[in-house]
């Protein structure tokens, strides 16, 4: 307590007292927060290099922590937390063991870094590896959603191999498409869905892009089949896209083979990429005439058209729920013109992701 006392005083000679009290009912209020059921722990890395001097991490929060954890572990079915990869360490070890929550049921990691490499960096990796995997396997009786993100490249090929969530049906996990579309199998995300596919009902994609438009003239995106393997009771497919730089627009057949593979069970599509008229026309052509099941759509689409309205509602007859961004509405006389501009312009430069 002392040690949180000095960390957080701004002057350990000046208000020693008050920080002691602060403390002190700090602790106090952790200890009574038995009710909790959801938590989101949130912690920029500039924050956490902050207090290097401190033993690098969230460390100087650990005695909250602990406090809370004692306090409503039992009782926690959301976890959520969006903090460095320094900091993991000492929010999942509790007193020299790992952490268990025997109710827990949703789990959402988004690990960052200031490494800006690709790849991610061995010390990441040795920690995915020994500490973030264990805690999920020790919770895979009772997960029932997962949603783990990075800032590098996660190798889900040998890390996950050996994970199984019997109960899991929500899904949220990146793609990787670099060098060419078969090296994409090698990332491991298919193994992952292809073991929960059963029980599947929810899907996201962040798909991270460096090839450069070369899938265009393939019907299938030269994509391999295992790469998204059939799962039977999809509900909602959301995709979301992050381009590196200097990569230009995404490949569209990286949206199109994601919706082809899922859109006969769809009862929701949330696609979180601006796309032009030409692109949002080949992903309904995916869909017969009607498709009474698909229920709720959000999209992006730079320019909205009376016409488009028109497709959605014969497309989509059962839609209850409709979320669009766009830039701009297109007179019916003016919607032959954009999709001329479309096909003659520059492509975008980049697109920064949202992650589930």
């Amino acid at each position: 307590m002392t040690k949180l006392a000095r960390v957080l005083s701004p002057d350990a000679d000046k208000g020693a007292r008050y920080w002691e009290e602060w403390v002190q009912d700090a602790l106090g209020v952790m200890r009574s927060l038995q009710n909790v059921r959801h938590l989101h722990l949130r912690c920029r890395h500039k924050d956490v290099v902050s207090f290097q001097t401190e033993r690098e991490g969230v460390r100087f929060s650990s005695p909250l922590l602990r406090a809370g954890w004692t306090a409503y572990a039992s009782n926690l079915r959301s976890l959520e937390l969006s903090i460095p990869w320094e900091g993991i360490h000492d929010i999942l070890v509790l007193d020299g063991k790992p952490l268990h929550l025997p109710a827990l049921e949703n789990l959402k990691l988004f690990l960052t870094t200031d490494d800006l490499r690709f790849t991610i960096p061995p010390a990441s990796l040795a920690t995915l590896r020994t500490l973030i995997i264990p805690f999920i396997n020790a919770h895979s009786q009772t997960l029932r959603s997962l949603s783990i993100q990075s800032s590098n490249q996660l190798p889900l090929n040998g890390c996950f191999n050996d994970i199984f969530l019997p109960n899991l049906q929500s899904i949220s996990i990146p793609i990787y498409f670099v060098g060419n579309a078969s090296s994409t199998a090698s990332t491991g995300h298919g193994q992952v869905l292809h073991a929960h596919k059963q029980h599947l009902k929810y899907l996201s994609l962040s798909i991270f892009s460096a090839v450069n438009g070369f899938l265009e003239h393939d019907a299938f995106g030269g994509i391999a089949p295992d790469v998204y393997p059939a799962i039977p009771s999809l509900q909602t497919l959301k995709l979301s896209v992050c381009l590196f730089a200097g990569t230009g627009r995404l490949p569209t057949p990286l949206l199109l083979v994601p919706v082809k593979q899922y859109h006969t069970s769809l009862q929701t599509l949330i696609i979180g990429i601006e796309l032009f008229h030409v692109e949002f026309r080949d992903i309904l052509r995916i869909f017969p005439t009607p498709s009474p099941l698909l229920t709720k759509f959000e999209f992006r689409i730079r320019n909205l058209s009376f016409r488009l309205f028109r497709t959605l509602s014969c497309k989509f007859p059962n839609l209850y729920e409709m979320a669009i961004v766009f830039d701009a509405m297109v007179a019916p006389e003016e919607e032959e013109k954009v999709i001329i501009m479309f096909l003659i312009s520059a492509p975008l430069t980049s697109i920064r992701p949202h992650f589930s």
